[in-house]
């Protein structure tokens, strides 16, 4: 029983994680389309479009045991940036609309290794380090997930190059499948 007691406390105490994804000003998931862009288009910048997410975390219900840190609550929101994000006008397409997606996709992925990474560190967390062990692992992350959309614009030259655009889709749909 003592044990049943200890595995369930164990649990209670953990952080709960939630997140949010905001598109177009309301939340919830979906698929990108050409009326999400309303930013004023770059027309200095090569590419045709753009897409522009941010990333934001919190914690709250923080309790100290002695030295040690358990956060109540530790929420993370994606948001795209509709008015950071611009598609020239007359190239609106489909293919051009997914290459965008997969943009957003990063951001996705960002949202879903920054709740799984806090989990895993939460043990480490203690009164004087857990604030700044949460900031550089959101540094950490997003630098992650902002050198992976250089290297994807690149590996599929802006949608251009569709074999490399095809290696990321599947790429996409199997790490947001997980």
């Amino acid at each position: 029983m003592k044990i049943l007691f200890s595995l369930i406390l164990c649990y209670c105490l953990q952080t709960v994680a939630a997140q949010k994804v905001i598109i177009s000003g309301k939340e919830g998931n979906r698929p990108l389309v050409w009326g999400d862009f309303v930013g004023k288009p770059d027309n200095i910048i090569s590419y045709f479009a753009m897409t522009f997410w941010t990333l934001n975390y919190g914690f709250s219900n923080v309790q100290f045991k002695g030295e040690n840190v358990v956060i109540g609550s530790f929420d993370v929101k994606l948001e795209l940036n509709g008015k950071g994000s611009w598609v020239k006008k007359g190239k609106e397409s489909a293919e051009l609309l997914v290459h965008e997606q997969g943009h957003f996709n990063t951001g996705l992925l960002c949202l879903k290794e920054m709740i799984r990474r806090e989990k895993e560190m939460a043990s480490t967390f203690n009164r004087k380090n857990f604030s700044e062990k949460i900031q550089a692992l959101f540094n950490e992350v997003m630098k992650k997930y902002h050198d992976m959309g250089i290297q994807y614009d690149e590996e599929s030259d802006h949608s251009k190059n569709k074999q490399g655009q095809e290696k990321w889709n599947a790429f996409f749909a199997e790490q947001l499948a997980l």
